[in-house]
């Protein structure tokens, strides 16, 4: 039973790290934004991409369609939002895009 709770968490993994790879691509092309992935910090929580642009700051928790963010994680997004940044779960390009825009 274990090696089936395993193998499906590393299915959503492999899903979110993919569309990660292509929201990346998707900001590392657009010339008003700077982007940087995050991997490991020194903080829990942290959203997996930060970047800047036209002078905001915004923050990316990227999940796929099932996946759901934790309560550290949704704590984190809170901080940056109260320092006056933008903190949002994306789901798709289409969903930064909305963000963006």
């Amino acid at each position: 039973m274990p090696r089936k709770t395993r193998s499906i968490r590393w299915g959503y993994s492999m899903l979110e790290s993919l569309i990660q790879s292509k929201i990346l691509k998707y900001i590392q092309q657009r010339p008003d934004c700077w982007v940087v992935k995050t991997i490991q910090c020194n903080q829990r929580g942290v959203p997996d991409l930060l970047l800047c642009c036209n002078g905001e700051f915004i923050a990316l928790e990227v999940k796929s369609g099932t996946g759901r963010a934790t309560k550290i994680q949704l704590a984190q997004m809170q901080r940056i939002r109260a320092a006056g940044g933008t903190a949002e779960i994306v789901t798709s390009i289409e969903d930064v895009k909305d963000i963006l825009e």
